[in-house]
């Protein structure tokens, strides 16, 4: 998150995606999304903004699209894995995205948030909802880079963004490996079954 680090995800055959950190401070960085054919080439690139407040890795927003999409969690809580146990309220404003400490191995905990996605450019307003269960799963292969150690985030995320009813929008598990980084392995899940579609692993990973 603080050193410019950047790698390259693909699916079986093809680039997917790719990602680097660009860090602003010693407790702000931003990461950038976008696909290797279009890279520095994008009018208004996609950036999510993340700083580190004492153990808590924050996130602020994103800017896409030419504007700025502020967060604003009205109610949001830190669990065990269940969502259920020891579950603690979190303030409001900022959301509360991952723990700086990295768990013991075999252990977790889950992050609930709620609240509005505010585009600064017009005014509008979407509401949503984001469930993730962070945990510890150890040694995790990858075709292209062998094992590593890696923490697993599980997310659903539900909107109402465009002309949609409120609805989840995304389910799957997204693997963050030691010493390579982000979307070292992707499993994509169906949004209503949770049955698992396609795969995306990380196959180059450097730093610049």
């Amino acid at each position: 998150m603080f050193e410019r680090a950047a790698g390259q995800h693909w699916n079986a055959s093809k680039a997917e995606g790719q990602w680097a950190w660009e860090p602003v401070s010693a407790t702000e960085s931003r990461i950038r999304w976008g696909h290797p054919d279009t890279w520095g080439t994008e009018q208004h690139p996609y950036k999510e903004h993340f700083r580190r407040d004492g153990d808590w890795v924050m996130l602020d927003g994103w800017e896409g699209n030419g504007t700025y999409y502020e967060l604003n969690v009205a109610v949001q809580w830190l669990a065990g894995l269940d969502l259920v146990t020891n579950r603690v309220a979190l303030p409001p404003g900022a959301q509360h995205y991952a723990k700086w400490t990295v768990p013991a191995l075999g252990q977790g905990y889950s992050l609930f948030a709620l609240g509005t996605i505010i585009e600064q450019s017009s005014g509008k307003r979407v509401a949503f909802a984001h469930e993730q269960r962070w945990c510890n799963v150890g040694p995790t292969t990858n075709p292209h880079l062998g094992s590593a150690p890696a923490l697993r985030q599980t997310e659903k995320w539900w909107d109402d963004n465009g002309e949609r009813p409120f609805g989840m929008r995304l389910h799957r598990d997204v693997y963050l490996a030691k010493g390579h980084g982000m979307a070292y392995r992707i499993q994509n899940r169906d949004a209503l079954s949770g049955a698992a579609t396609n795969r995306i692993d990380l196959r180059y990973a450097w730093t610049y």
